[in-house]
């Protein structure tokens, strides 16, 4: 009687134990298909999203990004060679616009640009000072006026630059976004600047202006004095003894 009592717990354990095994294994069948399914889900819609921004076009791409229109433009790949019109900013490549390539190499000796065209309603005009900025992507230049700095962009920029640092200018544009990059907490960041598509420019005249690089010195510096002529024509200086008496 005994013996037949331990074998009827042992029987009862085991049936437990194939119980328990068989929970078990049905727990870790629904994982595995729910990590099928949504392996699943995430590679199709990548490669969706990807068939999706392969298709874009240049004109798409631009209204996208909140611009009236695009059109994708060639150009030789010269000095000062013109990109997109005064009217229009390049946003760099699009799958429909872009060099031809041949072995992963490009082809042709032009360049491609997908030109987004301005609306006229982002047409600004500022007064200020030309600023040099540096930033871990680029060193860029800027106009700083009384509310904010503008980061200067464009073919004319280029020429508006030349003017010099602290020069102060009158700039007509188009007022857009830009991004660069600054390093912050051992990291870099890349942050959102407003940026004038320099159309036009020019120098407000204040006279000539002469100052020095510091407003104290010891017996025995050298003094620098920085004279600036902000006038629109040349001006004349007098050459003096090198020695004051």
């Amino acid at each position: 009687m005994k013996f037949c009592d331990e074998s009827f717990h042992i029987i009862k354990k085991l049936k437990n134990l194939n119980i328990i095994d068989l929970k078990i294994k049905i727990l870790i069948g629904i994982l595995v298909v729910g990590i099928l399914v949504v392996g699943g889900w995430w590679v199709w819609n990548s490669q969706k999203r990807v068939a999706i921004e392969e298709k874009i076009t240049c004109n798409q791409k631009c209204i996208s990004l909140g611009y009236i229109s695009g059109i994708c433009r060639t150009f030789p790949v010269l000095p000062n060679t013109t990109t997109c019109k005064e009217d229009e900013i390049n946003i760099g490549h699009t799958p429909d616009c872009k060099p031809p390539v041949k072995d992963e190499e490009p082809i042709g000796g032009g360049g491609w640009a997908c030109c987004c065209k301005l609306k006229e309603k982002l047409k600004i005009i500022v007064e200020g000072e030309l600023e040099k900025e540096n930033y871990v992507s680029a060193v860029v230049w800027s106009i700083k006026t009384e509310k904010e700095n503008y980061i200067l962009i464009g073919d004319k920029a280029v020429e508006l630059i030349k003017l010099g640092e602290g020069v102060k200018v009158r700039v007509e544009g188009y007022a857009i976004n830009t991004s660069v990059t600054i390093p912050e907490a051992g990291e870099f960041h890349r942050i959102t600047r407003k940026a004038i598509k320099v159309i036009n420019f020019e120098p407000i005249a204040v006279g000539v202006t002469i100052t020095t690089d510091k407003t104290e010195y010891e017996q025995g510096d050298t003094v620098k004095i920085i004279v600036r002529n902000n006038l629109l024509e040349s001006i004349w200086y007098r050459e003096w003894d090198t020695k004051c008496s």
